[in-house]
């Protein structure tokens, strides 16, 4: 490749160079420590790897460090790989960094560990900034892939405990690239739709699968949302940085569901019990009651109390009436919400559409034999129009025969097949030549042609 004799231009010989290191030295791994790190806004990072003896330039392209999984810092110790290279505008010898690991930890690990340290410093993880959960909501959000199990769980749950909540999904990828962004997407759209409690959720799977949930745009997303955000992402083992900054914590989706509502069973008791409690505190107010009018019966000897006898037998009979009406309400109450609670029962609601779907089969079949019987009213209708249009032209053409040979009777060319000829001037047939000069010119027409003469005499 060399002569030794040759004089080279420098860009000539740095070129030589730079094909020779790219065509010998193969891409390989190298370790060592990060210094001199640069970062600028092309999103191109540059820095050098160094052990005691040495130092090598490095360059990590903007479309291979959107495979990092976590930041570059001076002093820290990685292993990369890469292609040596020499940069011909300034003759550096470089490397072409195409990965980069952490020595010691995985990058995975590494780069979520970086994510918590930087939210928690900015205080993303506070309690002073978790948003309270709403006791009773009437409408539930829930974020997740509707492909998968979860959001099954999930519906199955919250209309066993509470069924008094409208659900709606907002569905989204919640693994693979891209999907950070469409679940911040699905987040912003379900803030502003008067949602009481979000339920951002995901089923187990490795830290890969569950990466997107690791993001420091989702993570501040969910921070600014204004609505109280429950995240139950993957098993009770698996955790992420949205895990940290959401408003409350659920080790699973199915226990996200869970701490969304309350237990309609354990409502319709705390409703008995207070019933209970109620009228407990009644009969005690009225026995208490009972016992200060007969204590101040006693103390009284006045000749002129009895007269107040009547009027306290009617205020406790009222008493008496409210409390038993009270009650009555309450019961009327209570029956109305096991009536509620029977009517949304998944069984009857299940027998109900089975019900409705049997309504729509027997319509669908009768709109059916309504159809067939159209199609043969048009098919007789199709054959009678056919067979009225064939007669109608039947009579057409016998018309327009007859037509035909009226007017071939009356055909001057009829009378030419005879013998006869037909002159005319100047288009004019003549029946005399009285009205002829000398000069006129004549046209003389037979069946098979026609003549031209000029009159003299």
């Amino acid at each position: 490749m060399f002569e030794v004799d040759e004089i080279y231009p420098v860009s000539e010989f740095v070129k030589l160079c730079a094909i020779s290191i790219k065509t010998t030295i193969p891409p390989v791994w190298i370790s060592g420590e990060i210094s001199n790190l640069s970062t600028p806004s092309s999103g191109h990072i540059y820095f050098s790897i160094k052990d005691k003896k040495s130092q090598l330039r490095c360059v990590l392209f903007k479309f291979s460090s959107r495979n990092l999984k976590f930041e570059l810092e001076n002093g820290m110790e990685v292993m990369l790989r890469g292609a040596p290279n020499l940069y011909e505008a300034r003759g550096d010898f470089q490397m072409i960094v195409q990965r980069v690991e952490p020595i010691g930890v995985g990058g995975l690990e590494l780069g979520f560990e970086q994510l918590k340290q930087k939210l928690q410093e900015q205080g993303l993880f506070d309690e002073v900034h978790k948003k309270p959960l709403i006791k009773f909501p009437n409408n539930i959000g829930v974020i997740t892939s509707q492909n998968g199990a979860v959001i099954q769980d999930i519906i199955n749950i919250l209309a066993k405990r509470y069924p008094f909540a409208n659900i709606k999904i907002y569905d989204t990828p919640t693994q693979g690239d891209g999907a950070s962004i469409k679940i911040i997407n699905a987040l912003n759209k379900a803030d502003i739709d008067n949602n009481d409690t979000l339920i951002i959720a995901r089923g187990g799977g490795s830290r890969e699968d569950l990466w997107c949930f690791n993001n420091e745009d989702l993570a501040i997303a969910v921070f600014e949302a204004k609505t109280t955000i429950i995240s139950g992402i993957g098993h009770e083992t698996d955790t992420s940085i949205i895990d940290f900054v959401a408003d409350i914590y659920a080790p699973t989706p199915s226990a996200a569901a869970v701490i969304a509502t309350p237990d309609k069973l354990e409502l319709l008791q705390n409703c008995k019990n207070l019933t209970t409690r109620l009228s407990a505190n009644i009969v005690n107010k009225l026995n208490i009651a009972n016992d200060k009018i007969i204590k101040l019966e006693q103390r009284l000897n006045h000749p002129n109390f009895n007269k107040y006898y009547q009027s306290i037998d009617t205020a406790e009979l009222s008493i008496k009436y409210l409390l038993k009406n009270t009650i009555k309400v309450n019961n009327l109450q209570i029956t109305n919400l096991i009536t509620k609670l029977l009517s949304l029962n998944p069984q009857n609601l299940l027998q109900i559409k089975i019900q409705k779907n049997q309504q729509l089969v027997e319509r669908l079949l009768q709109i059916n034999q309504n159809i067939a019987y159209k199609k043969l009213k048009i098919a007789d209708l199709k054959e009678r129009i056919i067979n009225l249009s064939q007669h109608k032209i039947f009579l057409e053409k016998n018309t327009l025969g007859k037509n035909i040979s009226a007017l071939n009777h009356l055909s001057p060319l009829k009378v030419l097949d005879r013998g006869y000829s037909i002159t005319s001037n100047k288009n004019i047939a003549l029946s005399s030549g009285g009205k002829l000069k000398d000069g006129d010119i004549l046209i003389t027409r037979f069946i098979d042609g026609e003549i031209k003469s000029v009159v003299r005499k």
